[in-house]
């Protein structure tokens, strides 16, 4: 999850305590980001989610999860950004992890 938040900091030039904190009636796009690939790329739950982004239960984060998926359709920017982060997560030798912390997931269910 570290280095799914130091991708999308660098990504969108933003600080990790931005992306830690809801920002109330702002669009924070890093942060919804964050864990969108964190949900898709290492199957978070939403409530592992929520208590790693600071949010108050399931909820938000299945929102966010959401809102990213819906901009996808939309914005080709948003597209590019998110594939240009997964490659740069999936080159890097932390896919290791994140593909062991999967695989064990999926075998504990």
């Amino acid at each position: 999850m570290e280095k799914i938040k130091k991708e999308v900091c660098q990504a969108y030039g933003v600080e990790e305590k931005d992306i830690l904190t809801a920002q109330r009636g702002r669009i924070n796009e890093p942060r919804n980001v964050a864990i969108y690939l964190c949900r898709t790329l290492r199957h978070d739950t939403l409530m592992e989610l929520g208590r790693e982004f600071g949010m108050t239960g399931y909820s938000p984060a299945g929102s966010a999860v959401e809102r990213v998926k819906k901009r996808l359709v939309k914005n080709k920017k948003v597209q590019k950004k998110i594939e240009i982060i997964k490659k740069s997560l999936l080159s890097s030798t932390a896919t290791r992890t994140l593909r062991e912390t999967s695989r064990a997931r999926e075998q504990a269910n």
